[in-house]
């Protein structure tokens, strides 16, 4: 199979920000793990009837880890920041820790624990800021929310969706991520 210059300047330039985005890599598979074993803890830990009513967000803790690699493979491919992987990862890591927080909360004896969720969530406060001030307030009024029972955790839930949704929209455009896929299918299996 033959291929095209392009071809090796793409993949060099791939590879080469692969090891810049090394360390936020890391985080996104700590991020990945946590979210993917979530459907197993609740299953363990909350009844039946509470399964149900949350079935959504840990659906959604699932589509956050397929959107959060699209982040990362968008940010490799267009050179972009390795920031765009931190901040969107911290979103995710957020929502997870969000739906975990729910009463009756869950942990897991071998779950990775993140000894920065304060600095974290000061850190992701203030890069929202920084992106659209409205991110930090829907932010903060989520977590207001989550205190206030049921009808307050369903409010929260959304906040962080639309926070989620609204970061990836400006990361990982769904015109982008299509192009890029296209791209790299084509360089992957030419046309014959």
């Amino acid at each position: 199979m033959e291929r095209t210059a392009a071809f090796y300047v793409t993949w060099y330039r791939s590879l080469t920000n692969a090891r810049m985005f090394e360390a936020s890599f890391g985080r996104l598979e700590l991020v990945e793990k946590i979210n993917i074993s979530l459907p197993d803890l609740a299953l363990e830990v909350w009844p039946n009837e509470i399964i149900h009513e949350r079935f959504a967000l840990i659906g959604d803790s699932l589509r956050n880890v397929a959107a959060l690699q699209e982040v990362q493979m968008s940010a490799v491919l267009r050179n972009a920041l390795p920031e765009r992987i931190e901040i969107a990862s911290d979103v995710v890591w957020n929502h997870g820790a969000f739906i975990r927080r729910l009463p009756p909360p869950i942990t897991a004896e071998d779950e990775p624990q993140d000894d920065r969720s304060e600095e974290l969530g000061a850190r992701l406060e203030s890069r929202l800021h920084e992106i659209d001030p409205r991110l930090a307030q829907l932010r903060r009024e989520a977590w207001k929310n989550l205190a206030n029972g049921e009808a307050g955790a369903r409010l929260a839930a959304h906040g962080i969706r639309d926070i989620l949704g609204e970061i990836l929209r400006l990361f990982a455009p769904e015109e982008e991520v299509l192009e890029d896929l296209a791209c790299i299918s084509t360089q992957i299996f030419p046309a014959v």
